[in-house]
């Protein structure tokens, strides 16, 4: 979905904007509250925007590598029948 009219980041007018959501829902999920917060923002913005949320998540990612080992435990015993 997009609209035309102004980047609140880059403060750039008659721009094609896209809906962010705040909170991602394939992290947080649908819950209603949530997902009402969105912002319009123009498309370079959004992209960089996502771009450093991922940089960041994985920043966490690598101070657990804990996670990535537990993940592959996971699916070895699920394939073994455990």
């Amino acid at each position: 979905m997009s609209r035309q009219g102004y980047c609140p980041i880059c403060k750039q007018h008659g721009l094609y904007l896209t809906r962010h959501h705040i909170w991602k829902t394939h992290v947080w999920g649908q819950d209603q509250k949530k997902q009402k917060k969105k912002i319009w923002i123009c498309r370079l913005c959004h992209d960089q925007i996502e771009q450093e949320i991922t940089r960041r998540e994985n920043e966490v990612l690598k101070n657990h590598p804990e996670i990535y080992i537990g993940t592959l435990q996971e699916f070895l015993n699920k394939n073994r029948g455990y």
